[in-house]
């Protein structure tokens, strides 16, 4: 049997964040107030002015809505924030699509092969118009000190340097796309058995806010975060330059079953089929069910570091490592090549007591290095003369020559890393839930229900997905939570 399908379907978006940013800013939300006791708010800005003048207004006589004079904007905290919903927002939409073979390959057992995609469009996302522009870019553009003083919250931002803070437009600009093959083997309860077993693999990319409070928010950042035409100008290139990846919720490898299965124990069935009264009662009816997943997902490359010329290698559970700089050398692998400082390469102490990272293989070469590795003795670009380089080791600092005649030092960050937005496949998971229960007819019309239920019934201690900076997959937390068991009893009548 060949089905397919087609829909289009609109929902409602959360608008908690945007509430939340509207209700305490600019213009929804401000702190108004006229004083003849305050000197910034004086007529003349000189103090004592209500000493020197004969009051106009009197409270509770002569005050009218216009005393307040919500155009006055030093009124309002230097650095304010703005807040404001898109005009044309509106719901988000979806198209779904889909097309499946079916087949009956045995009894009561269905095989089937499915292709779904979807579409979501016009999802809610933020977008910054007067970011500070990071101390790195300015530096590098303008060749001038970072201003500090009163202005220094708002002198770096692209709008006004005298007021404003950020502006926020949350807006339909948003998007996502997935496209994935699913495998189904079910089998209709019969003569005792039933149970589905579902294979997905897909993938999800996307443009949105997080809606689920898992990951971190797509904004579009205000363009001054960037070096100049490091990033394209049309808005929608440049979104999705910036933001378009993977959704590490949806696993890339998903499989699922569930089943239920009749305990062949008690009156009519293979054991103890004589059963009756209380014996029947104690080892009649049982049945177990069970639900479990395997599934891998993906962990994100790092982006505190910068690649070297050495590719990235994924060594999965290769390389057994113990984890020795703090002091107590705790379980691990190294799961990929990240970046491990010379000096804590299977290193020892004064008293030969392992501090750093064991086991690291000796064709170890990190595909990613901070840009002053540890170890490092040649002098930076720029760096003044007699700077001690080992001070900097594992950091991104850099010096940057100004039209002063002078040197800076800052951070690199030009808010581009090449591992943005950039996932690997991470460890296995695997999970089994299970359940025991019966039916015990005490009457014609009262039932009674027992069931013992078990939450990781193996109690199997999953790895994490996380991977760290560093390459190495930590195994001293579990994955999973440990097992838990619960009784349960019903009386239904």
């Amino acid at each position: 049997m060949i089905r397919g399908g087609y829909d289009k379907a609109y929902y409602p978006q959360k608008l908690q964040d945007w509430v939340g940013s509207q209700s305490g800013s600019v213009p929804v939300g401000a702190t108004f107030q006229n004083t003849v006791s305050n000197t910034a708010l004086s007529p003349d800005g000189l103090p004592n002015y209500g000493l020197r003048s004969i009051p106009q207004y009197v409270a509770g006589v002569n005050t009218p809505d216009s005393i307040i004079n919500t155009t006055d904007t030093r009124l309002l905290a230097r650095g304010f924030n703005v807040g404001a919903l898109d005009p044309s927002h509106t719901e988000a939409t979806v198209h779904n699509w889909n097309v499946s073979i079916e087949k009956e390959i045995m009894t009561a057992t269905v095989l089937s092969i499915r292709y779904v995609g979807n579409h979501g469009g016009k999802q809610q996302q933020e977008i910054h118009y007067n970011d500070s522009t990071p101390a790195y870019i300015w530096y590098a553009t303008r060749k001038i000190p970072v201003p500090g003083g009163e202005f220094a919250g708002v002198a770096t931002r692209p709008y006004d340097q005298q007021a404003y803070g950020n502006i926020t437009l949350y807006a339909p600009t948003g998007y996502s796309n997935y496209s994935g093959m699913e495998f189904q083997l079910e089998r209709r309860f019969n003569k005792g058995i039933g149970f589905q077993i579902f294979y997905n693999v897909g993938n999800t990319y996307l443009i949105n806010q997080d809606t689920d409070d898992t990951q971190g928010i797509e904004s579009m950042p205000s363009i001054n975060t960037f070096l100049p035409n490091a990033v394209p100008g049309d808005f929608d290139q440049r979104n999705r330059f910036l933001n378009y990846r993977r959704d590490q919720n949806t696993p890339k490898h998903n499989i699922k079953w569930n089943f239920i299965v009749e305990v062949p124990f008690g009156r009519g069935k293979k054991l103890l089929g004589n059963s009756r009264g209380v014996v029947q009662k104690l080892v009649g009816g049982w049945q177990i069910a069970g639900i479990g997943s395997v599934r891998q997902g993906y962990w994100s490359l790092p982006t505190g570091n910068y690649p070297t010329a050495n590719p990235i290698e994924i060594y999965g559970y290769k390389y057994p490592i113990q984890d020795c700089q703090s002091g107590t050398c705790f379980p691990g692998y190294l799961w990929w090549n990240g970046y491990i400082p010379a000096n804590r390469i299977n290193s020892v102490d004064a008293n030969g007591k392992p501090n750093g990272i064991m086991g690291v293989p000796t064709n170890y070469k990190p595909a990613v290095s901070p840009l002053i590795p540890a170890g490092q003795t040649a002098l930076p670009a720029n760096a003044p003369a007699g700077t001690n380089v080992s001070q900097f080791w594992d950091t991104n600092t850099v010096w940057i020559p100004l039209n002063n005649n002078t040197v800076t030092q800052t951070t690199f960050n030009d808010n581009l890393n090449p591992f943005r937005n950039q996932f690997k496949l991470a460890p296995w998971q695997w999970f089994q839930d299970a359940s025991a229960f019966k039916f015990v007819n005490l009457t014609e019309r009262v039932v009674f229900r027992f069931g013992v239920d078990f939450f990781n019934i193996f109690n199997h201690p999953n790895d994490p997905t996380a991977v760290g900076a560093n390459g190495v997959l930590a195994t001293r937390n579990s994955g999973s939570g440990a097992r838990v068991t619960q009784l349960g009893a019903r009386l239904m009548w």
